[in-house]
């Protein structure tokens, strides 16, 4: 749906506002907008709320890679990748939204290794994944250092799965500054 209103547009107007009537609205969108109520939350408590709700992305995460009846229920690729979307969304910390991509890789090769070769587009969302997590612990060695064990265990895990994929993993992280070369 066209927005009614542009962002200058609502700027212009929440300006002439006063504090209570701003108020009103934002707690309104709190109460009504699970979006908005948790951005409000990510902006306004510590760390320890993120990291929660980290985890609540990660555990919807892993009920669509892995449900209790996946005969009955099935994997959708879309609604993974949803998560994803949803969470960046509301989510403005790089660490944690790298965190939730790095899962998605995690959860994508242990799904590829218990259910079998999987098709082109699994794979190039796992590797878009895989890739956005190198691009931020190319840059930031406490994340590599962080999570240098999970990377590393993805690429091993990887050994023999076609289309590519095995490859495009290896290349990515051996392309890390920091990753020592391979014997």
């Amino acid at each position: 749906m066209k927005k009614e209103i542009t962002i200058p547009a609502l700027k212009k107007k929440l300006a002439n506002l006063d504090q209570k009537e701003l108020t009103q609205i934002i707690c309104s969108l709190y109460k009504n907008c699970d979006y908005a109520e948790q951005t409000i939350n990510l902006k306004l408590l510590d760390k320890s709320y993120g990291e929660r709700l980290l985890q609540q992305y990660q555990g919807r995460m892993y009920k669509i890679f892995f449900p209790n009846d996946i005969v009955r229920s099935g994997f959708s690729l879309s609604c993974a990748k949803g998560i994803v979307t949803d969470f960046n969304k509301v989510c403005q910390d790089t660490e944690l939204i790298t965190e939730l991509k790095l899962c998605f890789a995690e959860y994508g090769m242990e799904f590829t290794n218990m259910y079998g070769d999987i098709d082109e587009r699994f794979y190039n969302a796992v590797c878009n994944a895989f890739h956005d997590v190198i691009e931020v612990v190319a840059k930031d060695r406490e994340l590599f250092d962080k999570w240098n064990s999970r990377l590393n265990s993805i690429v091993h895990d990887s050994d023999g799965i076609g289309w590519g994929f095995h490859d495009y993993l290896v290349e990515k992280y051996y392309g890390i500054p920091w990753v020592e070369e391979k014997d």
